[in-house]
């Protein structure tokens, strides 16, 4: 009896039930973010279905705790929930508006404060088509009249100021513009700007003034490298203190770039010395911090960093 008793003690500690508290969704720069919060860790498979387009997540030995509504957006058109007995659990369905792929998916486990667990799902739409009627736009302007097209470039004065930086952070929209200015002026040809109004001292005077540097009345942005050491998550040590990009804002903290392919994230209790409601209040969107590296799980690909203490 008692064997019996501790195997199914046992047995219950091991497939403890998670219950999903709650489902949402938030809007990113190349799509969407879903949150699933249960209260264990997910057991879960997350895959792309077609015709139509759809995100399926089953969730092995769970239950769905109401009925949660998904507010539809520019990928989401519905969302629904089913029985799955096979795995003693749920079945979360998303249809989908667009061709997406799923970037990213992890779990996060409860922080300071915190009881519940989180499923993270990143879907992406970028580099793929819209397969909706506007992507055939192009056919029925097959017949517009054609006109002769004007590049206009922008290549600034050679300041400090970057402009767009791209995703990953090492291309900067000052330095395409300027290559593309430099090769566009060797094929000017002065003498065919000259006008009543304008002559050949004028035109020279122009290219001269453009070709001085450092001209830029913009502030000054400090450009930030992220360290050439650091190229995996295994390269980490504890106390670490490197440079980083926020790439991500939740309620719960913000999810930090650091040159790798793991983003970090600093949990809100590491964002300051002070008690904080919204770590917006701290940091914004594509924002350079400085973060110090305090927890690394390398078997699960998980990075704690911390704002406190990097100077």
């Amino acid at each position: 009896m008692l064997c019996t008793a501790l195997l199914a003690l046992s047995s219950g500690a091991a497939y403890a039930l998670n219950t999903i508290k709650d489902v949402r969704t938030g809007q990113q720069n190349d799509g969407i973010r879903i949150v699933l919060d249960g209260t264990e860790d997910f057991d879960y498979d997350a895959f792309l279905l077609d015709s139509p387009n759809r995100l399926v997540i089953d969730l092995k030995n769970a239950t769905v705790s109401g009925s949660p509504k998904v507010a539809k957006n520019r990928l989401i058109s519905d969302f629904r929930v089913g029985n799955k007995p096979d795995i003693k659990g749920k079945r979360l369905v998303f249809d989908i508006n667009n061709n997406v792929n799923i970037k990213k998916k992890f779990t996060i486990e409860p922080q300071a404060g915190q009881k519940n667990w989180r499923l993270v799902i990143d879907l992406s739409s970028q580099g793929l088509s819209d397969p909706s009627p506007k992507s055939n736009l192009k056919n029925a302007y097959s017949g517009a009249v054609k006109r002769k097209k004007i590049v206009v470039l922008d290549p600034g004065h050679g300041g400090k100021d970057p402009g767009a930086i791209g995703r990953s952070y090492r291309t900067y929209e000052k330095n395409i513009t300027l290559s593309m200015g430099k090769e566009l002026k060797k094929q000017l040809d002065l003498k065919n700007y000259i006008s009543g109004d304008v002559g050949m001292p004028t035109l020279s005077d122009i290219i001269a003034e453009l070709d001085k540097p450092g001209r830029d009345p913009r502030r000054y942005i400090e450009m930030m490298e992220f360290d050439a050491k650091v190229k995996t998550i295994d390269d980490l040590q504890e106390g670490m203190i490197l440079n980083g990009i926020v790439t991500n804002i939740t309620q719960f903290g913000c999810f930090v770039d650091i040159g790798i392919k793991e983003n970090g994230l600093v949990h809100i209790s590491q964002m300051a010395d002070r008690y904080i409601s919204n770590p917006a209040e701290i940091v914004s969107m594509h924002q350079p911090v400085k973060v110090r590296v305090i927890g690394i799980d390398r078997e699960r690909k998980r990075i704690q960093l911390s704002l406190k203490d990097v100077s």
